[in-house]
């Protein structure tokens, strides 16, 4: 009686540790897709901000050549 009790709490706990690794590994995952996705939308801004800056250079260039 007790043996098998001792049995299955082994097994839960062993089934606990592997839901812990899991949930950890799932978390690792998505973490580094955030961090992806973080560096892709740094690199959109930079790209986003570079065209800014060229059609605010064009409008300023248009604006001038309209004088």
């Amino acid at each position: 009686m007790n043996e098998s009790k001792v049995f299955l709490s082994v097994i839960e706990g062993r089934r606990s540790w592997i839901c812990d690794l899991r949930i950890f590994f799932r978390t690792k995952m998505l973490l580094r897709k955030l961090q992806l996705n973080l560096t892709m939308a740094k690199r959109l801004r930079m790209k986003l901000s570079h065209f800014d800056y060229l059609t605010s250079n064009f409008t300023f260039f248009l604006q001038c050549t309209k004088f």
